[in-house]
Formats: structure tokens, sequence, C-alpha cells
């Protein structure tokens, strides 16, 4: 008893020297013995913290309406591609940041007092870079060797997670990867796997598609280190402002005379496509603030499958076995992640 009183006096003197309660386990636990009570129990060092259900549910469904508008200003910007490249993205990309300097400067959102600038600079710089060799590969490529190239990015982005952000790489990762890029390649139909097209191109042109999936997927991995502490229309400013120098570069660069379209069905088909980017580039930021950056590429394989349904509803293209299949496996894959996110399903097994 002694002994127990001695060590309690010691504990009384540190708190009214320090103002501040410190827990000793071993000398609790001696008192305990020694007071005939049962022994306190030590708490564990490490608390393994879950998501919400809720939180899942939000970010999966962000992910979902990124994909939903981009796949619907790519249908826009194909009803309208009668029209030069300059005079589709000049106009959106002034749009874009006349809204963006409005809504900054209504939300009193800084744009010169943020942290990680130059993560910031770099996520820009990556971004423009992917939306220009993206470009030019669908100008230059056959459209299916170029979306099946393009669309390769979820496989750098996990493997860019895993490195750099020890994001885990689960079966259900793996199973939603392969069945994604199998009905990818099933719907773009590369002539590198089928043979179906008859124009030849130098083997390097596939290098271009190739870098705009591999800074996408930097993008991914940036944007999601980045997402928690930056304000997603601090980065949506400066996209704008990067959009911007490209369309006008493009403009100057190709030569071509710039005039608004004439007819009125065009403009605001513009309008359109220049409201649904502010929703796909804010909602990409938060989306990525929930969830990992192999999750949000793998989901935007959904796009692939969006643009065949509405190629089939719109257009009037006919619809080939194979490309349903695809269709298939990309919203079976995107599915999958989807519940594997929601319900925290691993299969037992992380890389």
């Amino acid at each position: 008893m002694e002994n127990g009183r001695n060590i309690r006096n010691n504990a009384n003197i540190t708190t009214e020297n320090t103002g501040t309660i410190i827990s000793n386990p071993i000398a609790d636990t001696i008192c305990q013995e020694e007071l005939g009570g049962k022994p306190a129990e030590i708490p564990p060092t490490e608390v393994t913290e879950k998501k919400p259900i809720k939180t899942r549910i939000v970010g999966f469904s962000l992910m979902v309406l990124t994909s939903v508008t981009a796949t619907t200003q790519g249908s826009i910007v194909k009803y309208v591609n009668a029209l030069p490249t300059g005079m589709i993205l000049l106009p959106v990309a002034i749009y874009m940041f006349c809204f963006f300097c409005t809504i900054v400067t209504y939300m009193g959102v800084s744009i010169t007092d943020f942290p990680m600038k130059k993560w910031v600079a770099v996520r820009v710089a990556f971004g423009s870079v992917a939306y220009l060799c993206k470009v030019w590969s669908f100008q230059f490529l056959p459209l299916g060797d170029a979306s099946a190239l393009v669309f390769t990015s979820p496989l750098f982005t996990c493997l860019i997670a895993r490195i750099f952000l020890k994001e885990r790489i689960t079966p259900v990762t793996i199973f939603a990867l392969f069945t994604g890029l199998t009905g990818v390649v099933l719907i773009a139909k590369p002539s590198f796997i089928f043979n179906t097209e008859s124009q030849e191109f130098p083997w390097y042109y596939t290098l271009v598609p190739l870098l705009s999936s591999f800074t996408l997927a930097v993008v991914y991995v940036i944007q999601r280190k980045i997402a928690g502490k930056v304000n997603p229309l601090t980065i949506s400013f400066y996209i704008a402002v990067a959009q911007l120098f490209t369309g006008v570069g493009w403009q100057v660069a190709s030569g071509d005379e710039y005039t608004l379209p004439l007819c009125y069905t065009p403009r605001i088909l513009l309008v359109i496509c220049s409201i649904c980017l502010p929703i796909v580039w804010v909602a990409m930021n938060l989306a990525l603030k929930y969830e990992s950056a192999a999750s949000a590429s793998l989901v935007r394989n959904l796009d692939t499958a969006l643009a065949f349904f509405i190629q089939i509803v719109l257009f009037g293209n006919s619809a080939e076995t194979l490309s349903l299949i695809g269709a298939v496996l990309i919203m079976s894959g995107t599915i999958i992640i989807a519940l594997s996110k929601i319900f925290n399903i691993t299969c037992g097994f992380k890389l």
C-alpha cells in the first residue's frame, strides 16, 4: 500500500506542476492490483477508422456525375464536329474563364493564398498535356486506336497511386481493371488487335495517346494528394486559365480565321458544353477528396459505355455484339468497384 501511495503522490505532483494529467499505465495497474481491483485496460495504440457508407456513396456518386457530364460534353463536340476545332475550344475556354472568375469572386475563394501551390501548378500542367494529347490522338489516329490507348490510364493510375500514395490494390480492383480495359477494347476495336482499319500510321504516333493516358493518371494521383487541402474552386480556376491559353494557342497555331457559328443551335450547344465542363472539374476534384485515385480512374471507363449507348440512341449507330459485350463488361466493372467501395469489400487480400 505504501508503494501505491508514493506512486499516486508522484503523479499528483507532476499534475500540479504541469497542469496536465499524465496517464501512467504501469502505475495505474499496480495501484489497482494493490487496492484489490482489476487492472486497468491499456487502450490499443492503433485505431482503424472506416469511412461511413454515406461518405463512400457521395464519393462514388461524384465519380459517376463526372463521367456522365464528360460524356455529355463529348457528345456535343461530336454533334458540332463540322466546326473547326478552334471554334469549339476557344468559346468554351472563354466561358469557363469568365464563369470561374465570377464564382471565386462571389464565394470569396482566394486564388493567391492557398497551400501546395507547386502541386497545383503541376496538376494543371499535366492536365493540359493530357487534354492536348487526347485531342491530337482523336484527330490523327483511328478512333478505335486512340480510344483504347487513352483509356489505359486506370492501369497507370493504379501503379502510380500504389507507389506514391500507398493505395492498396485488391482483387476487386484488379478484376474491375481487367473488365474495364477489356470492355474498352471491345467497343473501340483498335486496328492493332482487330485489324479493322486500313489506314496505316507510324508506330510512334501511338506514343501520343499513351502520353495522354500517363499524364491523366498523374493528374488523378496529384489531385488525390491535394484534394483535402486546396479548395476545388481554386484548382478549377487555374484549369480554366490553362484552358484559355490552350484555346488561344490552338487558334493562333492553326491560323484559321475565327468566327462565331452562324447557326443558333451550335451556339446553344457550346454554352451547354461550357456548363458541363465546370461540373466535370469540380465533381472530379471533390470525388478524389473522398475516394482513391485508382477508383476514380476506373469509374471513368464508364465514359466509353455511355458514349456507346448515346451513339445508338441519338446518332443511330448500329449495335454490334462485341460492342454490347464490351459495354456490359464496363458497366459490370463499375458496379463491382462501387459495391466494393461502399461496403469496404477487399476479399481479404491487399497488395
